[in-house]
């Protein structure tokens, strides 16, 4: 018969109590701190709280705010995440973006040689499009403030206008 021993070191032994310890309680205090959810198949998740979401997050769910008071449905996953230079010079194109801008209260021309922040929703609900996967929203985002964007497709026979719905689908620059 043979008899071993073992040594325990307690501040290790410790250490991994409380280790397991933060990890337990650490979960279960934001589960409860987060709003369940029902999906429709059935399965519930659990929201956090905007305390929670980290910063990109928080920028995500203004942006579907945002898009929403206009009455869009997005998915609520950007497509793309970006970073853009505005031109310090306008060609005519440029020009004719920052005139589509201008109509929905916003001006480019303010953010010459700046990176803006774009992000890129697929909009759910355009009229007579609603499968067409083309149809995005595009966000600009200069220091945590939207400053712009527009819902467009990017098909060949595409079309372009700002946030604001269009009862008859065309697009707004031309």
């Amino acid at each position: 018969m043979t008899i071993k021993t073992v040594k325990i070191r307690w501040n290790r032994l410790f250490m991994v109590l409380t280790l397991i310890s933060v990890i337990v309680f650490g979960s279960a205090f934001f589960r409860l701190n987060g709003e369940r959810v029902l999906h429709a198949d059935g399965k519930a998740s659990f929201l956090r709280s905007d305390a929670q979401l980290s910063v990109q997050e928080q920028q995500i769910a203004s942006h579907v705010r945002f898009l929403s008071a206009f009455g869009w449905e997005i998915c609520s996953e950007p497509v793309d995440i970006s970073d853009v230079v505005i031109p310090e010079v306008f060609d005519s194109v440029f020009d004719a973006y920052n005139d589509l801008q201008l109509a929905q209260g916003y001006d480019f021309s303010v953010f010459k040689g700046k990176q803006l922040e774009k992000y890129v929703y697929r909009i759910l609900n355009y009229p007579g499009r609603e499968t067409d996967e083309t149809v995005c929203a595009d966000v600009y985002v200069y220091r945590g403030k939207i400053v712009g964007g527009d819902v467009c497709s990017v098909r060949i026979d595409g079309f372009m206008q700002g946030f604001q719905r269009e009862t008859d689908g065309k697009d707004q620059t031309g």
